[in-house]
């Protein structure tokens, strides 16, 4: 059966399809570390419903996304510039895909 997971990569997540039920993120990922575009964040955590991390906004507005497998798209405040503490969650439903949206203004 397949099964849709997280799949990580270095400047984006991206939803992907993987069998054998396993997470395969690149050493960046792996580390806690992830970029979107002008926002970095560190000490990442995920769970099969949520994610969470600590994220620098250096200009502009970020928040956090994500996109759950029930298929509703959950989107944070946006927030300004400084230090925030980032994280979105899916409730019961099973998380399919995270994110950080930007914005200039």
């Amino acid at each position: 059966m397949m099964k849709s997971k997280l799949a990580l990569s270095l400047g984006a997540a991206i939803l992907s399809t993987a069998s054998a039920g396993l997470i395969s993120p690149t050493p960046a990922a792996a580390a806690g570390y992830e970029h979107f575009e002008q926002v970095t964040c560190w000490n990442m955590k995920y769970t099969h419903t949520s994610w969470s991390g600590a994220c620098s906004v250096p200009f502009g507005h970020a928040r956090a996304v994500a996109e759950c497998a029930d298929g509703k798209i959950r989107k944070g405040a946006w927030t300004g510039r400084g230090t925030w503490k980032f994280g979105m969650s899916c409730g019961k439903s099973r998380m399919g895909g995270m994110n950080v949206e930007t914005r200039s203004k």
